[in-house]
């Protein structure tokens, strides 16, 4: 019976370990709404994968690249991610207003006004801890090469030299030390 119970226990164990490493290899992803709130508890950038259901390359994003152990571990240590249905009907506010679904654009308000009306999918958006935008990527990107992008500006290295001088010349040291090796 004792050994029965010591198996149970370790069997609950493992489950929970197990568990809670598979949690920690996820991106946090939260909705807009409570991305804000959390900044303004925790500030830190906001990237906004802006989707659709029907998007064939948003499905491979999710599939691929997000799920990039590298990818994951910068998103979580820099960013809230938020997930955004460009076409939610959903009415999300933001900076005290109401943005709301525009039938002539089938689009949601806000995916219009952060993708600055050129409604291609995917594509991410990265503010920082302010809600000023910093750069929209469009299109689907490998973890290769979406990795810069993140580092770059979750690191703050945009506010000391241009994207191309930090690919160049600052990438693989700051690659090496978030991951201990050089970048693929």
């Amino acid at each position: 019976m004792m050994r029965r119970k010591l198996l149970q226990t370790a069997v609950t164990i493992f489950v929970v370990l197990g568990g809670i490493a598979l949690t920690s290899q996820m991106i946090k992803w939260v909705d807009f709404e409570t991305a804000v709130h959390l900044n303004k508890k925790k500030p830190k950038k906001i990237f906004i994968d802006v989707y659709t259901d029907w998007c064939g390359w948003c499905k491979v994003l999710d599939r691929k690249t997000f799920r990039d152990p590298r990818v994951i571990k910068v998103m979580n240590k820099y960013y809230h991610a938020v997930k955004l249905d460009a076409e939610t009907r959903d009415t999300i506010y933001f900076q005290n207003k109401p943005h709301t679904y525009i039938k002539e654009y089938r689009a949601n308000l806000i995916a219009l006004r952060l993708l600055d009306g050129r409604m291609v999918y995917p594509s991410m958006v990265i503010l920082d801890e302010k809600f000023n935008r910093l750069r929209i990527i469009r299109g689907y990107k490998s973890a290769d090469d979406l990795l810069p992008i993140l580092i770059y500006y979750g690191g703050n290295y945009y506010k000391e030299m241009k994207f191309g001088q930090f690919k160049l010349k600052t990438y693989k040291k700051a690659y090496r030390d978030l991951f201990g090796e050089d970048p693929r």
